[in-house]
């Protein structure tokens, strides 16, 4: 027996190699990807107006989005308080935290928080509700909006006053991508809006997409090589070994755990598993009916017939 030439062994090995080495660069091109994202939300915030920390009354805040939760529809926010000189306390018991002159209340969101004067700025946490639906995953868009504004009395006066406020805002917690959009609802001040008004888009991140696209690729390509088996079989028949129906079943109870391992998947029912996960298991089964029946076939005994089986004579 002759065995294979030269020349289609190395376009074998060639095209094993090259999509061997192709897989790596994609999937080290996602890794650097989600890296330089992670890396750049933290260095680089985005900030509602200019800060100029002897300019007047005012305060920044500075909040990051540490944790998206989707089964419970909110995300989770860090935040922080720094005063202006005009209403920043001198701090007698020499802590690292800042202190105010003045009481300051402060509306995060649906959150509020009252920082009375002499009293350390402590970090807050807080977590407001997300609109979307997860049923495009691993393209499911979600949004969170919210407003901030703060108020205070200021020395020597009992009535209340807007006052002004900087956000800064960071974070893309690990598998989204985050982009803010900034607004402001009231104007009366020359320098800046007096309050903020935040929407934040939120996506999943690209090496996020990647994965799922790979793995419902690989779902049906796994599908797709069974039918071809299975095909083969019926069409020329073939006969059907025991290994053929374990390996097909095998991949039949594999799917539902191969679809799990997307990053993030939400719940069974979603447009992917319509797509992917549906048809993959339709699939799988009609090919274990195609092995059965010829299984069946052919270890039926000589001379069997139906009427023998139902006791007819």
């Amino acid at each position: 027996m002759k065995g294979p030439r030269p020349a289609k062994v190395i376009i074998k090995l060639a095209f094993g190699f090259f999509g061997l080495l192709g897989i790596i660069v994609a999937v080290s091109l996602i890794s650097a990807h989600g890296y330089n994202n992670s890396n750049q939300s933290r260095k680089y915030p985005v900030t509602s107006s200019e800060w100029d920390v002897e300019n007047g009354y005012r305060i920044a805040v500075t909040a990051r989005v540490i944790a998206v939760d989707l089964i419970g529809q909110n995300a989770k926010f860090q935040y922080t308080v720094f005063p202006s000189a005009s209403i920043h306390a001198r701090n007698i018991r020499q802590s690292n935290l800042y202190e105010l002159n003045v009481p300051v209340n402060l509306s995060f969101g649906s959150s509020y928080s009252v920082f009375e004067a002499g009293n350390p700025l402590l970090i807050q946490t807080t977590t407001l509700p997300m609109i979307g639906d997860s049923y495009l995953y691993p393209f499911d868009y979600w949004e969170c909006q919210m407003e901030i504004y703060a108020t205070y009395i200021p020395i020597n006066s009992s009535q209340v006053e807007n006052l002004p406020v900087v956000l800064q805002i960071s974070g893309s917690p690990n598998g989204f991508d985050i982009d803010y959009h900034f607004g402001s609802l009231n104007t009366d001040n020359d320098a800046l809006g007096t309050d903020v008004y935040l929407e934040l888009d939120i996506h999943r991140s690209a090496a996020t997409k990647a994965f799922a696209i790979f793995i419902s690729s690989a779902m049906w390509m796994l599908c797709l090589s069974a039918v071809t088996l299975a095909s083969r079989l019926w069409a020329f028949e073939k006969k059907v070994e025991p290994h053929h129906i374990m390996f097909t079943t095998s991949l039949l109870f594999a799917l539902p755990g191969l679809r799990n391992a997307m990053p993030d998947a939400p719940d069974i029912g979603i447009l992917l598993d319509q797509v992917c996960l549906v048809w993959g298991m339709g699939l799988q089964s009609a090919c274990l009916l195609v092995y059965y029946a010829r299984f069946i076939a052919a270890t039926r005994p000589e001379g069997w017939r139906w009427s023998v089986f139902f006791g007819f004579h």
